[in-house]
Protein backbone atom coordinates (compact mmCIF):
# COMPACT_ATOMS: atom_id res chain seq x y z
CA UNK A 1 0.00 0.00 0.00
CA UNK A 2 2.93 2.13 0.69
CA UNK A 3 5.64 2.40 -1.56
CA UNK A 4 8.51 3.52 0.39
CA UNK A 5 7.68 0.20 2.48
CA UNK A 6 8.16 -1.88 -0.60
CA UNK A 7 12.32 -3.34 -0.79
CA UNK A 8 11.81 -3.03 -4.42
CA UNK A 9 10.02 -0.47 -6.32
CA UNK A 10 10.08 -0.88 -9.97
CA UNK A 11 8.65 2.84 -12.13
CA UNK A 12 7.75 2.93 -15.28
CA UNK A 13 7.37 6.31 -17.30
CA UNK A 14 5.84 6.77 -20.52
CA UNK A 15 7.90 9.13 -22.38
CA UNK A 16 6.03 8.31 -25.74
CA UNK A 17 2.91 6.50 -27.03
CA UNK A 18 1.49 7.50 -30.25
CA UNK A 19 0.33 6.74 -33.85
CA UNK A 20 3.38 8.11 -36.05
CA UNK A 21 3.15 9.98 -39.52
CA UNK A 22 4.09 6.35 -41.44
CA UNK A 23 1.00 4.44 -39.68
CA UNK A 24 3.10 2.47 -36.81
CA UNK A 25 2.35 2.91 -33.34
CA UNK A 26 5.30 4.04 -31.07
CA UNK A 27 5.82 3.32 -27.37
CA UNK A 28 8.77 4.42 -25.30
CA UNK A 29 9.15 4.14 -21.63
CA UNK A 30 11.92 4.36 -19.19
CA UNK A 31 12.42 2.19 -16.26
CA UNK A 32 13.81 2.68 -12.74
CA UNK A 33 14.58 0.36 -10.06
CA UNK A 34 13.80 1.49 -6.21
CA UNK A 35 16.17 -1.16 -4.10
CA UNK A 36 17.45 -1.59 -0.14
CA UNK A 37 21.11 -0.34 -2.23
CA UNK A 38 19.89 2.77 -4.05
CA UNK A 39 18.34 3.47 -7.35
CA UNK A 40 19.61 1.87 -10.43
CA UNK A 41 18.21 3.66 -14.11
CA UNK A 42 17.28 0.75 -16.08
CA UNK A 43 17.16 2.76 -19.17
CA UNK A 44 14.91 3.20 -22.27
CA UNK A 45 12.66 0.53 -23.64
CA UNK A 46 10.60 0.95 -26.83
CA UNK A 47 8.37 -1.25 -29.55
CA UNK A 48 6.85 0.12 -32.62
CA UNK A 49 4.07 -1.81 -34.36
CA UNK A 50 2.24 -1.13 -37.76
CA UNK A 51 -1.51 -0.30 -37.51
CA UNK A 52 -3.12 -2.33 -39.91
CA UNK A 53 -5.33 -0.34 -41.82
CA UNK A 54 -8.81 -1.66 -42.45
CA UNK A 55 -11.28 -3.78 -40.82
CA UNK A 56 -10.06 -3.12 -37.11
CA UNK A 57 -12.06 0.05 -36.38
CA UNK A 58 -11.18 1.89 -33.21
CA UNK A 59 -11.06 -1.30 -30.59
CA UNK A 60 -7.92 -2.62 -33.41
CA UNK A 61 -6.33 0.33 -32.44
CA UNK A 62 -6.72 0.29 -28.98
CA UNK A 63 -5.65 -3.27 -28.95
CA UNK A 64 -2.10 -2.35 -31.29
CA UNK A 65 -1.63 0.48 -28.92
CA UNK A 66 -1.55 -1.87 -26.13
CA UNK A 67 0.65 -4.85 -28.36
CA UNK A 68 2.90 -1.65 -28.68
CA UNK A 69 3.23 -1.31 -24.39
CA UNK A 70 3.45 -4.80 -24.57
CA UNK A 71 6.59 -4.99 -26.04
CA UNK A 72 8.84 -2.39 -24.69
CA UNK A 73 7.07 -3.95 -20.96
CA UNK A 74 8.06 -7.29 -22.24
CA UNK A 75 11.80 -6.36 -23.16
CA UNK A 76 12.06 -4.43 -20.00
CA UNK A 77 11.53 -7.87 -17.81
CA UNK A 78 13.92 -9.63 -19.76
CA UNK A 79 15.94 -7.38 -19.05
CA UNK A 80 15.31 -6.93 -15.41
CA UNK A 81 15.29 -10.75 -15.38
CA UNK A 82 18.63 -11.23 -16.64
CA UNK A 83 20.18 -8.24 -14.70
CA UNK A 84 20.11 -10.05 -11.30
CA UNK A 85 18.85 -6.97 -10.00
CA UNK A 86 16.04 -8.65 -7.73
CA UNK A 87 17.67 -11.80 -5.89
CA UNK A 88 15.55 -14.72 -7.13
CA UNK A 89 13.74 -12.52 -10.40
CA UNK A 90 16.13 -14.92 -12.68
CA UNK A 91 14.63 -18.84 -11.67
CA UNK A 92 11.47 -17.14 -10.83
CA UNK A 93 10.91 -15.81 -15.05
CA UNK A 94 12.61 -19.03 -16.47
Amino acid sequence: DNPSDAPFLLSINVQEWRLNPAGFIDCTLTATLHTPDGERRLGVYSNTLPRWLGGFGRWGLQRAFEEAADGAIENLCRDLARSELMPGLRETAA
